[in-house]
């Protein structure tokens, strides 16, 4: 019992050690406004005065006080949570959007009167998501690992143990981590799951898994959101979402820079830090030197014989981290679902160590601690142009246009300043950087400004970033005076402003 306890918490122990490996996402570190509403704001009565609801397109899925429709109680829609005596809770900007996407109607529900209002709805989801920072895309990212790993695990029971009823519940889950994050929550897991069979040669367990009235479920829960969507956008939904996000991001990189072979591998020790420095320990206890040698000796490789939750684990770890190298777009929080299995490897002969791991998990705790606030939060707070839209905010007015120049476009300036900032290109450039079709240039949904249309405007601001700023001076027409800098964002105003 005792050392069932350890290789629990040894497991949980390895997994949070992953999670600051995602805290160099820009823009991601400062505290976004805090509805001060008291009571819930409507479509016809937003809360001016709130820096949430009174904001420019607030939408009351916005609101602090908002309840999502299945979860009102009372006469006429009242948001007052029958089970929430302290009052309304506080959002983040990934729960704002969740709870918009849980206030949609089902499919069935959707009429000739109420279309357009969905449709109002869906696109205002489309435009939070755009808001959301890379942490709280992470956060999606997170949602996604505990679905995903929760089908691969019922399933395992319903496998292992002969319990039919669990093969539902993989179903449910899979159905959930497809609402997350598209196909890939069905796709992947079923792969892991048929080389798991393959494995084993036991592939005529697929006629046991309850397949139909498994993915009559599966259907029932997805066709939620997916089929609304559809209804109202028909092929663009499907070029959008299955074309970009999906088909797009396996096969054209996102980030070049980053499809690079070894990337997963480099992610995997970093992220696993200090535990991959015990693996000359794993060597040592599996005594695979004895076993190579007797390779080289008898000049015969001999098959090592697993355990089926050995076969399960290495499968599901090996599959997730062969699929993701091999696709073209690379994030390190692709990769959250192997973190189950190989925290179960690594627990599996370090529970004989326990010693070994209260030192090292206790070193390793203060190192992130202190890299973290020494270090991670600076370099994000200078990534991100919250402080410069703290400036903008106080030195613009309701006729100043905001405009930004170089590097990534911050989300975060519009955000926090109050006024949209258009992006800078030329005029002929533009057309070409509009999205449209299978592209990239679906994340470009951004207001742009031609720069020869920047001597139209009387009050202007220029947010730019700092190694750009010479060919801002000489590009953009204007008499421009620097006014400060914040991060690695310069803030310019036109002359005349003065």
């Amino acid at each position: 019992m005792k050392k069932q306890i350890v290789s629990t918490l040894l497991a949980l122990c390895m997994l949070l050690c992953l999670m600051p490996t995602a805290a160099f996402a820009e823009e991601s570190t400062e505290t976004p406004p805090v509805c001060s509403c008291e009571t819930a704001c409507t479509t016809d009565n937003m809360n001016k005065e709130c820096p949430v609801c009174g904001a420019e397109k607030a939408i009351p899925q916005n609101c602090g006080q908002y309840i999502p429709v299945e979860d009102r109680t009372g006469e006429n829609g009242s948001t007052e949570r029958a089970d929430d005596p302290n009052g309304s809770i506080e959002l983040s900007a990934a729960d704002q959007v969740q709870a918009m996407i849980d206030g949609l109607p089902n499919a069935e529900e959707i009429t000739e009167d109420n279309a357009e209002e969905v449709k109002a709805q869906l696109e205002a989801i489309d435009e939070a998501k755009e808001t959301l920072s890379d942490e709280e895309i992470d956060e999606l990212d997170m949602t996604l690992f505990v679905f995903y790993s929760a089908c691969l695990i019922c399933f395992f029971i319903a496998y292992s143990e002969k319990k039919p009823r669990w093969y539902y519940l993989a179903y449910a889950f899979a159905g959930l981590s497809v609402l997350t994050k598209g196909p890939i929550g069905l796709l992947q897991p079923g792969l892991i799951i048929l080389l798991f069979l393959f494995w084993r040669r036991d592939l005529k367990a697929l006629l046991h898994i309850k397949l139909i009235s498994g993915m009559l479920l599966f259907l029932a829960i997805t066709l939620l959101w997916y089929g609304p969507m559809y209804a109202l956008h028909g092929s663009d939904f499907v070029s959008q979402f299955i074309g970009v996000h999906n088909i797009l991001r396996a096969t054209v990189s996102e980030h070049p820079q980053y499809n690079v072979w070894y990337y997963y591998s480099a992610i995997f020790l970093a992220g696993f830090v200090p535990w991959v420095f015990t693996l000359p320990l794993a060597w040592h206890e599996y005594g695979m030197s004895r076993k190579v040698l007797t390779v080289f000796r008898e000049k015969r490789i001999h098959l090592l014989v697993f355990s089926m939750k050995a076969q399960f684990l290495i499968v599901w770890a090996a599959t997730i981290f062969v699929t993701y190298q091999l696709m073209a777009t690379k994030y390190m929080t692709y990769t959250f679902p192997y973190m189950i299995p190989i925290a179960i490897g690594f627990a599996s002969y370090l529970k004989k160590h326990d010693r070994l791991v209260l030192n090292m998990a206790g070193i390793v705790l203060a190192i992130y601690v202190a890299v973290t606030c020494t270090a991670i939060v600076p370099q994000c707070r200078q990534a991100s142009a919250y402080e410069a839209a703290q400036f903008v905010s106080g030195l613009a007015d309701s006729e100043t246009t905001v405009v930004t120049y170089g590097g990534r476009y911050p989300v975060s300036l519009t955000y926090y300043s109050g006024h949209p900032a258009y992006r800078l290109a030329e005029g002929k450039d533009i057309a070409r950087m509009l999205p449209g079709g299978i592209s990239w240039n679906a994340k470009n949904v951004m207001p742009f400004m031609a720069i020869e249309d920047v001597a139209n405007h009387q009050k202007v601001l220029a947010v730019v970033r700092d190694r750009d700023e010479a060919r801002f001076l000489q590009d953009v027409p204007g008499n421009w005076q620097w006014r400060t800098q914040k991060g690695t964002w310069s803030v310019y105003q036109k002359s005349s402003d003065l």
